[in-house]
């Protein structure tokens, strides 16, 4: 079992925002070069994750959204997608992290959920992220809050779903050895599958990344700024998430909305819940108005601390998992962490 099964309906755990909006502050064009700069400047990511890590994320997150072939053919990297993980997990695991999640994001083909051709192309392009992750090349040595140890052997395990793809790309330089597809003994404790819009999208992910892996897997599917999936209800886009060990929303909803769309969660399946939540820079007067202790129209989350409220809503609603994203800074994860500090979840 991995490390994280044994905290599921335990601890109130917070996920580590995503790092683009920290390196685009930088000046990296995140649009076309954020996989081209993770690899020639590694250091970059990881020293964004080591400061989620000290804002209290317990689980700090790939930056990998983009390693689906089609995604990695607009940067001319579609034969790079082992390397990609490769870097992210170093990125991560440089950082001592308590779990590590590797984030897979929609794969950016048209989808037309009529056709079979289709719908077995799409779940190829995740079948093949995933493998990027559990194939020959990246192995295991991640042990809970203890980083991986160096001169870790390279190989095939009994358990190994690798096809050989990445032949050519050793871990042993990062202390990688073999990796099985079952989340045991891996370098990282669950696939993360988020973004996806459509319950094809989803369905495809979850169908694509199982011929390859059978360990712990998290879903996450978008929601509108009322909370509400794009044409589905809750009880599809759950039904959509069937499969993954997690399921979850991401929005920028406000927390009424949110918790109202957690508690049908809840209802509805007994897998622990994640909350992303989707954060927007507040203005100078946004700053102002959120300080004097107004409400601030059109930004329900202007500042860390209303991040932190909305933490507390969420747990009584049922999630477990929290993330702030969007263009969150280590101040959001800050808050949240503070907010889980010592609870348990409710369900």
């Amino acid at each position: 079992m991995a490390d994280i099964q044994l905290r599921f309906h335990h601890d109130m755990l917070v996920l580590s925002a995503p790092i683009d909006y920290a390196l685009a502050r930088q000046g990296v064009d995140v649009h076309e070069d954020f996989e081209f700069t993770s690899l020639i400047e590694p250091e970059m990511a990881a020293d964004a994750l080591r400061l989620e890590a000290l804002a209290g994320a317990h689980c700090l997150v790939t930056a990998t959204e983009g390693i689906c072939p089609a995604r990695l053919a607009h940067a001319r990297m579609e034969d790079r997608a082992a390397d990609v993980a490769t870097a992210a997990l170093a990125s991560v695991n440089v950082n001592n992290p308590q779990h590590v999640l590797c984030e897979i994001g929609p794969c950016g083909l048209p989808l037309d959920p009529s056709n079979k051709a289709s719908l077995k192309q799409t779940a190829q392009q995740y079948e093949a992220a995933a493998r990027a992750f559990v194939g020959e090349g990246i192995g295991a040595g991640h042990e809970t809050g203890a980083g991986h140890e160096a001169g870790a052997g390279v190989g095939k395990s009994a358990g190994s779903l690798s096809d050989g793809s990445h032949s050519g790309l050793s871990g042993a330089s990062l202390g990688f050895g073999a990796v099985p597809g079952s989340g045991e003994g891996t370098p990282f404790d669950a696939l993360f599958l988020n973004g996806m819009r459509t319950e094809a999208d989803m369905r495809c992910a979850i169908e694509g990344v199982r011929k390859a892996y059978d360990g712990p897997l998290f879903a996450s599917m978008d929601a509108n700024e009322q909370g509400e999936f794009d044409r589905m209800t809750v009880q599809q886009a759950v039904e959509a998430m069937r499969g993954a060990d997690v399921v979850g929303i991401r929005s920028s909803a406000a927390p009424e909305a949110l918790c109202a769309a957690v508690r049908q969660m809840a209802q509805l399946t007994e897998t622990p819940i994640l909350v992303q939540i989707r954060v927007k820079a507040p203005t100078a007067q946004e700053k102002k108005r959120a300080s004097l202790g107004g409400p601030v129209p059109g930004n329900p989350y202007p500042m860390p601390d209303a991040l932190a409220d909305a933490a507390l809503q969420l747990r009584a609603a049922g999630a477990q998992f929290l993330r702030a994203c969007g263009e969150a800074t280590p101040a959001y994860t800050g808050a949240l962490a503070v907010a889980a500090l010592g609870r348990d979840c409710v369900r």
